[in-house]
C-alpha cells in the first residue's frame, strides 16, 4: 500500500487515477514511463562515489512505513551525502506528499529558500488527473500566477526542458506568469521518466 491512512484513498481519487491511467495507456505515455524507469534502474544506478562528493544541500523525505522503497535507503544516503538532511514521517507510507501533505509542504518551505539563497519562487506538482499543476509551497513573495494552471501554460513543460526568461520584454513569457516579471526560470521536475512538477524561481 502507498499509504497507512487508508481513508485517504477515496473513490474519487481512484476514479481520477484510473482515468489518468487510461489516458496514459491510450497515448503510450505509460509504456514510455515504465520503459524509462526500467532503463534508469539498469543504466543509471546510484553512483555512490559521486554522491559522496556532492557539495549542494540535499533533503531526503521518507515515510517510515514505506513498503515500496524501504526507509533504510534514506539512512544509507544520509550517511553518504555530506550535506544531506532527512525528515522521516511516522505512520506514513510511500505517498508522504499526499498522506502528510501539510507537514511535507512545511518541510519543503523551510528548505528551499535557504538552498536557493533567498530567491523568490514556488514549487508546483501535477494534481491526480494531471490536468493542472497546483502549488505545494511558495517563498519570497513571488509575483505572477502562484495558483493552479494547466501544463500548456508553461513553456518549460510544453518543451520538456528548462525555460529561462532573462528579459521579459524580449523573451517568450509563459502564460502562467500573469504579472510582469522581469526575469524568471521554470524547471520541470521528473522522476523515472515522468514529469511530476515544476520549480519556478524569479530573478536573474
Amino acid at each position: 500500500s502507498f499509504v497507512v491512512d487508508k481513508p485517504l484513498i477515496t473513490d474519487e481519487l481512484v476514479a481520477l487515477r484510473h482515468e489518468s491511467a487510461l489516458n496514459d495507456t491510450a497515448s503510450d505515455r505509460l509504456a514510455e514511463v515504465v520503459s524509462a524507469r526500467d532503463r534508469d534502474r539498469s543504466a543509471l544506478p546510484l553512483d555512490f562515489e559521486v554522491l559522496a562528493k556532492l557539495e549542494v544541500p540535499v533533503l531526503l523525505i521518507h515515510g517510515l512505513q514505506d513498503v515500496v522503497i524501504p526507509v533504510s535507503r534514506t539512512w544509507e544516503l544520509l550517511n553518504l551525502i555530506p550535506h544531506a538532511d532527512a525528515h522521516i514521517f511516522s505512520q506514513c507510507g510511500h505517498w508522504s506528499q499526499v498522506e502528510r501533505s501539510s507537514e511535507f509542504n512545511t518541510v519543503i518551505e523551510r528548505m528551499l529558500p535557504a538552498a536557493l539563497d533567498g530567491v523568490p519562487g514556488a514549487l508546483f506538482v501535477f494534481n491526480h488527473s494531471r490536468r493542472f499543476l497546483t502549488p505545494v509551497t511558495r517563498w519570497g513573495d513571488p509575483s505572477g500566477n502562484v495558483d493552479a494552471f494547466p501544463p500548456q501554460d508553461c513553456w518549460a513543460l510544453r518543451r520538456g526542458r528548462a525555460h529561462y526568461v532573462r528579459d521579459a520584454a524580449l523573451d517568450i513569457v509563459c502564460p502562467h506568469v500573469q504579472d510582469r516579471v522581469p526575469a524568471y526560470s521554470c524547471i520541470p521536475l521528473s522522476a523515472q521518466g515522468e514529469t511530476i512538477g515544476l520549480l519556478h524561481t524569479q530573478g536573474r
